[in-house]
């Protein structure tokens, strides 16, 4: 998408932006079209644009800066994630603002359905199994989630083990107690619904990021490995 920083990721082939890429500095940017009911669809540019400007940043503290001269109402409303190793942050645009918000360490679900760090029954059940997920691989460490000893002596990642584990969860169509298919992970309805996924993995013991992606929902296609990105 970039040649310089490098940056790979997909691309909205009619306004050029992308809503998920990392690029050569070790930064990650994802970008989700929030759902409101009084949204106002005149804003002038895509969203996809704003987070292909993000990965033009060497640090997400770079990125906030770029954020914070931004006008909120270029834009209609989001949820933006920006991440390297050391911190992450979520944006959204609320009226005349740009809010950031930095993440703890830990699990985190972003929705397009409110502002981060709103509950849902959504949000809460896809946390659940994924915090379900990490309690199983640090149960696992020596077992098959993770390969003998590499090189110096630092783990190298079983990528399969952890793609089968995630697709898994991404192709969750648990509803809970509502009827509006929306509501589960991987969704389908006759207008709407998930139609790919990606998975990013952040390895520090080959110093790159590798990029997994299934062209369908992930309940329907298997991921496929892209190119890897060096990073710092």
């Amino acid at each position: 998408m970039i040649e310089k920083p490098l940056a790979f990721g997909g691309k909205d082939l009619l306004a050029g932006g992308t809503w998920l890429g990392v690029n050569e500095h070790g930064l990650l940017a994802g970008i989700l079209n929030r759902r409101v009911d009084d949204e106002d669809h005149g804003a002038p540019r895509s969203r996809g644009l704003l987070c292909l400007n993000i990965l033009n940043a060497k640090t997400p503290a770079q990125a906030g800066a770029f954020l914070k001269q931004e006008q909120s109402a270029s834009y209609r409303p989001f949820n933006l994630l920006f991440a390297n190793a050391q911190e992450a942050y979520i944006a959204h645009n609320m009226k005349e603002k740009i809010e950031l918000v930095r993440l703890r360490k830990g699990i985190h679900v972003i929705s397009n359905t409110s502002i981060y760090d709103s509950a849902s029954p959504k949000t809460n059940h896809a946390h659940t199994l994924f915090s379900d997920a990490a309690r199983e691989v640090q149960q696992s460490l020596k077992q098959s989630f993770f390969k003998r000893w590499f090189g110096g002596g630092l783990p190298v990642w079983d990528q399969p083990a952890f793609l089968r584990l995630f697709k898994g969860i991404l192709s969750n169509h648990a509803l809970g107690n509502s009827k509006d298919p929306r509501g589960a992970i991987c969704v389908h309805t006759s207008h709407y619904g998930t139609v790919s996924s990606t998975v990013i993995f952040c390895m520090h013991s080959e110093k790159r990021f590798f990029f997994h992606h299934a062209p369908a929902s992930p309940c329907r296609g298997e991921y496929q490995s892209y190119l890897s990105v060096e990073i710092p």
